[in-house]
């Protein structure tokens, strides 16, 4: 066996981290380590590479045990941790070189990195510093030291975080060709990974190992989640038809696995044996998720696009007030339902997930109508049309424990990721002044310009050059400056916005939904400036130095439309149990809708209904 784990536990302070795991992986094989967040994944894979030494039990690597060669061990195992650290201010091959010759590799250094470098597709970017990377680029960097010195055995945690999809399939194809000679062991949370690339699958949660199958358990068999009151004597359950396995998680958690949807069954079992059951839920880890859409305008058609191009998710039902638009919507896109009301969407147990895009005015009662039957919710922007309305939202997530976000989708973008990775590189010195617009000739839309609608141009459009500013100048503002002009209805046309951060730190911000802008955003600091194309759907990323050369452009990966970003990051929030998405919490959005509320009370913008 090139890994043999036997008998490994682990404790951190009185927590029980690993908790007596063995398994062991044949050479040639790939393996899938999967479980949700804090299940254990890294600290196991720390203990097989050597970087934790404090454990009980005992790791073999290719025969030689960690515990007395661990020299030995760590030359036959290439390992890319989940949080990749690189050398930020060494060039791509001057630190790959670096690697290898820490790894003794000697006269064959040079061809070797070469080889690296082209296999990991890190051509275009070899000449850079690694910190003017993008996170994507970084973590290639990271794959290609993991191979440099040639391992038997490669460990990678989490390998594809941070790739756009096209980088990701070709990781996957890196890790697939890789596995033939070598034995790979990959951890995830992503079922989808799993079955792209491993051909064995181990589940361990809460520290203990709970699955170790060949790639048959990851077929099309449902599975749910059962909690009872009191332990379980889990051989009670094969009595019931249609049971294809049962996984123990604790005393009172039960994974039952089916060929189909048997809740119903599973509830009425246990009455019939006096079981008291707290939660029945079914677990979506093993299929897309079901999105169902309000709204059938221009936004909802760009996500029901997005929808038919991604594997994670896909269009199941459709909301319109016409029937007859949510039909005509469904048979377009290949939604399975359409319905006339929310609420018959909100009653539909095939719908996981809700996204609302409809005007900002009725964003707040549709997400608390969706909040109140359970259903978590992707909300557009903005995301309410006050602070009031965002904290009543968001009081009932807590209460009920379910998931919402805003769908601020530059938030989401892995250009927002690489641009400010490229300011905190230092490479433009210390930003001091941001410049951004945003605007599009819109007013003749009803949306747009109606009051009773909350139109105007700081709600549609003024809110992402408050989102670009925010998201490099963080949080802490010392004075806003502002002004407006006016559509006859009343509404804001075009607003100028002046935001004064502390340290001395400045954004000047202008939207419009009466002029067609240049859509750029410019970061200057005392040692250049970044200049960002279109910071609605960042295109390209220039750095320009303090003589006004341009010294570095990033290119936006390949996209289906910019939109799944948010999707992914609503579906692993929702699979970890969280009730919302680091990339945009629930207090920022808060932030954001009472700076937009104190700019509408100074210009004199309020709507009928925040006047009853």
């Amino acid at each position: 066996m090139s890994i043999k784990v036997s008998n490994i536990s682990k404790q951190y302070g009185t927590q029980q981290v690993l908790d007596n795991v063995s398994f062991d992986i044949a050479s040639g094989q790939i393996v899938g380590f999967l479980g949700p967040n804090g299940a254990g994944k890294s600290t196991m894979m720390k203990i097989i590479t050597g970087y934790i030494t404090d454990f009980e039990g005992d790791v073999e690597v290719a025969g030689l045990k960690i515990r007395t060669s661990p020299i030995e061990v760590k030359k036959l195992i290439g390992y890319l941790p989940e949080h990749n650290p690189l050398y930020l201010d060494m060039y791509v091959k001057e630190y790959l070189s670096f690697v290898a010759q820490s790894y003794g590799l000697g006269k064959n250094t040079a061809a070797r990195v070469d080889e690296m470098i082209e296999k990991t597709g890190l051509t275009p970017e070899y000449k850079k510093k690694i910190g003017l990377l993008s996170k994507g680029y970084r973590q290639r960097v990271g794959l290609a030291q993991a191979l440099i010195h040639d391992p038997k055995v490669l460990i990678l945690d989490e390998p594809t975080t941070g790739l756009d999809p096209n980088q990701v399939v070709g990781v996957r194809d890196l890790i697939i060709e890789t596995g033939k000679e070598k034995t790979v062991m990959l951890s995830t949370h992503i079922m989808q990974e799993v079955k792209a690339i491993c051909q064995r699958v181990m589940i361990i949660n809460k520290g203990h190992l709970v699955a170790n199958n060949d790639q048959s358990m990851l077929s099309d068999t449902m599975s749910f989640i059962v909690e009872f009151e009191n332990d379980i004597d889990k051989q009670l359950f094969f009595n019931m038809e249609d049971i294809e396995n049962i996984i123990v998680l604790s005393p009172t958690l039960l994974e039952i696995q089916a060929n189909k949807d048997i809740r119903s069954e599973i509830f009425r079992f246990a009455l019939e044996k006096n079981l008291m059951i707290k939660t029945l839920k079914q677990n979506t880890m093993d299929r897309p998720f079901n999105m169902g859409i309000i709204g059938t305008g221009g936004i909802a058609s760009k996500m029901a696009r997005t929808l038919r191009e991604m594997n994670e998710a896909r269009l199941c039902a459709v909301v319109s007030r016409s029937r007859e638009k949510a039909e005509s919507f469904a048979l377009e896109y290949g939604a399975a339902r359409a319905y006339g009301s929310c609420e018959e969407m909100f009653d539909d147990p095939g719908v996981d997930l809700v996204y609302i895009a409809t005007p900002h005015s009725l964003h707040a009662e549709q997400a608390i109508g969706a909040i109140r039957r359970g259903k978590p919710v992707l909300c557009e922007k903005a995301f309410t049309v006050n602070a009031r309305e965002a904290e009543e939202v968001f009081a009932l997530s807590r209460e009920k424990s379910v998931f919402i976000t805003e769908a601020i989708w530059t938030r989401f973008l892995p250009m927002s990721q690489t641009i400010n990775e490229i300011v905190e590189s230092g490479v433009i010195g210390t930003p001091f002044m941001i410049s951004a617009n945003l605007g599009y000739p819109n007013s003749h839309k009803e949306r747009l310009h109606n009051p009773a609608l909350a139109g105007g141009a700081l709600l549609d459009v003024g809110l992402y050059p408050i989102n670009f500013a925010s998201m490099i100048f963080g949080t802490e503002i010392e004075d806003v400056v502002s002004s407006c002009t006016k559509l006859p209805t009343g509404v804001d046309a075009c607003n100028s916005i002046t935001i004064t951060f502390s340290g001395g730190r400045m954004a000047v911000l202008h939207s419009s939904i009466v002029a067609r802008t240049d859509r750029q955003g410019i970061i200057s600091g005392d040692r250049g400036h970044l200049i960002v194309e279109n910071i609605n759907n960042p295109a390209s990323v220039s750095v320009v130095d303090n003589d006004y050369r341009t010294i570095a452009r990033y290119d936006a990966p390949p996209q289906i439309t910019g939109l799944e970003y948010q999707v992914r990051a609503s579906i692993e929030a929702i699979r970890d149990g969280r009730l919302e998405t680091p990339f945009m919490p629930h207090a920022e959005t808060l932030r954001i809708m009472r700076l937009m509320d104190s700019l509408r009370r100074e210009w004199g913008v309020l709507y009928p209904f925040e006047q009853e």
